[in-house]
C-alpha cells in the first residue's frame, strides 16, 4: 500500500472518527465508499485512530475504535463526551478548520452535525469577542463536489496559468482537495487523455454534460503542483533571501551556491516561468536550459513596455 501524506490522512480522520462514532458500527465497505478510499486504507486508518488519545492515555482518554470482522466498532468515551474547554484563540482555530472541513467530500453538508457544531461555536465566539469566520469557498466548489458524488461529467471553461489561456474541457472528477488555502479537483479529461489538477477558482463556466461516469476512488495527492508531461526541467539561480519560498511552494531540487539557491523544477509554460522570474526580482536568472538564459530580462522588458504603452 503506498504511503499517503500525513496531512491528508489527518484531514480524513478528523471527518471519519466522529462519523463512525455517531453510528457505533459501520461496515468497512461503507466507510471506504463514503470517503473514497480502499478497504485496506480504512483498516489502516482505524488502527491509527485506535492509538489517538490524550494524557495519561488511559482507556477513557483514547479513541475506542477497532475492526471486528467486516465492520468497524466505535464507542464514544470521555474523550468525546466530556465538554471541551477552549480559549478564544483555540475556538477560532477549531472554527476555521471546521469550516474548511465542511467542503471535504464525506464530511457532511449544511445540515450535518459538523455544520451545526460550527454554527454553535461561531455564536459563542461572537458573544465572547465579536469574532466571525468566513472561509473562502470558490463559487464552483459545490458544483464540482456534487458532480463527483453523483458521477456526472461536466464541461468547464478553465483558465490555465501555465499558458495564460482559456480552454474548454470535459472533466470526470476523481477527488476534490485543499492545499495551502486553495481548492483543487483532480479530474480525468477525455480531451487530454490523462488526470490533471485544476484549481477550482480558475473554472470560469461549468455545465452538466448530461452523461455519467463511474467515479474512481482516488486519494488526494500530496502536492497540488502538477506540471504536464511536456514540462521542461528549468534551473533557476536566485538570492537565497528571495528564493526560499519557491523551494517551500513547489516540488523541486535545491542546491546552495554561496548566498544563492539553485532551484530545478518542471515548467510547462513560458508565461508561468516569466511570472516566477519577475516575482524573484532582478537577481534571478535561468541557468538551464541555455535557450532560456535571457528569459528574466525578456520578461522584465515586456513589463516595462506594457507600462510605457499605458503611461
Amino acid at each position: 500500500m503506498p504511503r499517503l501524506p500525513a496531512a491528508e490522512r489527518l484531514r480524513r480522520l478528523l471527518a471519519m472518527i466522529p462519523w463512525v462514532l455517531a453510528r457505533g458500527e459501520v461496515s468497512i465497505v461503507e466507510i471506504a465508499e463514503r470517503f473514497a478510499i480502499s478497504t485496506e486504507q480504512v483498516i489502516a486508518d482505524v488502527n491509527l485512530a485506535s492509538m489517538i488519545g490524550i494524557p495519561p492515555y488511559s482507556g477513557d482518554c483514547q479513541v475506542d475504535m477497532f475492526v471486528d470482522g467486516d465492520t468497524v466498532q466505535a464507542f464514544p468515551g470521555a474523550l468525546f463526551t466530556r465538554p471541551p474547554r477552549l480559549s478564544v484563540a483555540e475556538g477560532f482555530t477549531v472554527l476555521a478548520a471546521g469550516r474548511a472541513l465542511l467542503a471535504v467530500p464525506g464530511a457532511g453538508g449544511a445540515g450535518s452535525a459538523l455544520a451545526s457544531a460550527m454554527a454553535k461555536l461561531e455564536d459563542v465566539l461572537s458573544q465572547a469577542g465579536g469574532l466571525a469566520v468566513d472561509v473562502h469557498v470558490p463559487p464552483k466548489l459545490v458544483a464540482v463536489s456534487q458532480a463527483l458524488d453523483e458521477g456526472r461529467r461536466i464541461e468547464v471553461d478553465y483558465w490555465s496559468a501555465w499558458r495564460d489561456e482559456l480552454t474548454t474541457r470535459t472533466l470526470e472528477p476523481r477527488v476534490v482537495f485543499e492545499r495551502k488555502g486553495r481548492w483543487y479537483v483532480a479530474a480525468f479529461s477525455p480531451d487530454t487523455g490523462d488526470v490533471r489538477h485544476y484549481r477550482v477558482d480558475r473554472i470560469r463556466r461549468l455545465t452538466d454534460t448530461g452523461t455519467r461516469y463511474e467515479p474512481v476512488p482516488t486519494p488526494a495527492p500530496a502536492e497540488a503542483y502538477d506540471p504536464t508531461d511536456d514540462a521542461v526541467a528549468v534551473t533557476i539561480e536566485a538570492p537565497s533571501a528571495v528564493a526560499r519560498w519557491v523551494a517551500e511552494s513547489y516540488p523541486c531540487q535545491v542546491d546552495e551556491v554561496g548566498d544563492h539557491l539553485r532551484i530545478t523544477l518542471r515548467v510547462a509554460g513560458r508565461t508561468w516561468l516569466d511570472r516566477l522570474l519577475l516575482r524573484l526580482g532582478p537577481g534571478a536568472r535561468v541557468v538551464e536550459p541555455t535557450s532560456l538564459a535571457g528569459a528574466a530580462a525578456e520578461a522584465a522588458e515586456r513589463v516595462l513596455a506594457a507600462y510605457a504603452a499605458v503611461s
